[in-house]
């Protein structure tokens, strides 16, 4: 008990917050002064009970001796009054005696009474100062976990910029990339430009049996049925080779004395739909390529659920974009 009394003064008068300035690491440092004050503070829980009960028994053995100087002096007065002189002279010695015990009875009972008050005031100053170093452990940590965090997310910008840098070179090298590709592009383009000359070749072969091609003939026809039959075999040479069709020469020629008596109402041809354009020359564009396939095959060739390919409806977007005709 001597070793934490002695000790009173220091820790009643440290300072946690004071102490904790002083350190560089005070997140380590609480831990030891926790280990430090919770030790002190089992010390002083042990020996609280024997302070307390050494109050409690210099007070009783005070408080007896009160209780007896108290009775020596009623039986001398008893004596006196008994008129035995004697008897309260031994009582008044003993009494005498009773007071130098209580002298000494109450020096105890003063020091073990101020023992208590210190072991007390320790206890409570050590339970404050734990529950103080413990709120600033948490806040420590608290603050550390904080710090941690801070120290990642700047090592997370750096790589972050870092990265930032990287998509810079790789947007650099996309650039040139793109570069590349559209000057290949469009030396493909130039080096395709026959190809789509020929465009207009392919449109004259779907051209030729447009209905201007039908006009001409039925004008043809109109002259034909006023001529003579010699005429009309000169006719036929100069006019079968522009014709195509599923009829042989002879067949065709079978025909002409009874080409005067044909009305023409209605002619057919393919493809189906068409507008004429001037380009270089004069084209009737089939409006539109894709759409009169489909309607050859359904009706033709009994195909209902006919669908242009794609090359068939490549060459049609093309000659979309060439010519603007879509309907």
């Amino acid at each position: 008990m001597a070793g934490i009394l002695n000790r009173f003064k220091d820790i009643m008068s440290s300072n946690i917050n004071a102490l904790l300035d002083k350190v560089e690491d005070p997140n380590k440092m609480i831990d030891q002064y926790l280990r430090n004050l919770e030790s002190d503070l089992g010390k002083v829980k042990a020996e609280t009970a024997a302070v307390m009960a050494e109050e409690t028994r210099a007070k009783r053995e005070l408080n007896e001796c009160n209780e007896s100087i108290d009775k020596m002096q009623n039986y001398a007065q008893k004596a006196l009054l008994a008129g035995n002189e004697a008897d309260a002279r031994t009582f008044l010695e003993k009494k005498e005696e009773l007071n130098t015990k209580l002298t000494s009875l109450q020096q105890t009972y003063d020091i073990a009474r101020e023992n208590a008050t210190k072991m007390r005031e320790m206890h409570d100053k050590l339970v404050k100062d734990i529950a103080s170093l413990n709120a600033k452990r948490d806040e420590l940590k608290a603050k550390m976990a904080i710090a941690q965090t801070q120290e990642k997310l700047n090592k997370l910008g750096s790589s972050v910029n870092g990265a930032m840098g990287n998509m810079s070179k790789f947007d650099e090298m996309e650039a040139k990339i793109n570069k590349k590709l559209d000057t290949a592009n469009a030396m493909a383009e130039l080096n395709s430009s026959k190809k789509e000359e020929n465009i207009d070749d392919l449109m004259a072969k779907y051209d030729e049996p447009t209905s201007s091609s039908n006009s001409a003939i039925d004008d043809e026809l109109a002259k034909l049925k006023t001529k003579s039959l010699g005429e009309i075999n000169a006719f036929a040479d100069s006019i079968l080779p522009k014709v195509y069709t599923n009829l042989d020469t002879n067949d065709i020629l079978s025909l002409a004395p009874s080409v005067a008596k044909f009305n023409i109402t209605e002619s057919i041809g393919w493809p189906y739909e068409t507008k004429g354009i001037t380009l270089d020359r004069w084209y009737g564009v089939p409006v539109t390529l894709e759409s009169n396939v489909e309607k050859l095959h359904r009706e033709e060739f009994d195909d209902p659920d006919y669908e242009a390919p794609e090359k068939v409806k490549t060459i049609s977007n093309k000659i979309i974009n060439k010519t603007g005709y879509t309907d």
